[in-house]
Parts: structure tokens; sequence; C-alpha cells
């Protein structure tokens, strides 16, 4: 078993402040690393295979060479894409389930759309109640 810590707050200017921090006990987790070429060059798409068992974290980031957020497209489920700037998170189990592993394909597509290269990498970790079932 592995701690993952997630720290975030949703901020409004003037408003309310939204608090999004949580503290998870995966039995693992995995780590997917791409350099992606810029869009239309040779190198510009990759694809991770999901590890078996319920996920319960699902984190992408994309930077450029600069760190500056950068936008790649990610196939979640055959046919549903997302555009993702930056940074994706979501930490509920139930929600990747309909995001991504639903279906009998538990890959995501990975394709750089900006005119630089970029690093995405994309953290999952897997609940230990049903990990193993």
């Amino acid at each position: 078993m592995v701690q993952v810590s997630v720290a975030a707050a949703v901020k409004v200017a003037g408003g309310p402040q939204l608090p999004l921090d949580l503290t998870l006990d995966p039995e693992s987790y995995t780590l997917h690393f791409s350099r992606l070429t810029e869009a239309g060059g040779e190198t510009d798409k990759d694809e991770l295979t999901l590890p078996d068992g319920t996920m319960v974290l699902l984190a992408v980031t994309a930077v450029d060479a600069e760190e500056k957020p950068a936008k790649v497209e990610l196939e979640l489920s055959a046919g549903t894409k997302t555009e993702v700037t930056g940074a994706f998170v979501v930490a509920n189990a139930d929600a990747i389930d309909q995001l991504v592993t639903a279906g009998e394909d538990r890959v995501v597509k990975i394709e750089n759309k900006s005119d630089k290269p970029v690093t995405v990498q994309i953290l999952t970790c897997r609940d230990p109640d049903t990990a193993d079932e």
C-alpha cells in the first residue's frame, strides 16, 4: 500500500474557496511518462494501457519545455475524446469507471495538439479492495 495526497483548491475572486485536499491509500500506482513531438510530428501520439482493478485516481499533466501548460487530447474510451490543457484530475472510482474503464478497452490514447513538443505524465492508482478480484 502507498499513500497518495492531492492538494488543490478552487478559488473565486471575491467569492468562495473550495478546498479539494484528499488522501488515498491505494494498493499501488503507476506513472506513465511520454515525450511527444509537436502536433503532426512523427511521434505526437502515445497510449497507456491501464492496470487491472478499480482505478481510484487518474491524474494527467501536460507541459511544454518551458513547463507551461500544453494542450493534449486524451481518448479515454473508444470514441470519447477529452481536450486537456495543463492538468486533469479525477479522484472518484465511479467517475473513472464511466470515463475510462467501463468498456473492455482499458487504453488511454494521448495526442499532442500543441505546436511545441510536450511532456505528459499520467498517474493512476488502484483500490486495494477490488484490485485482485
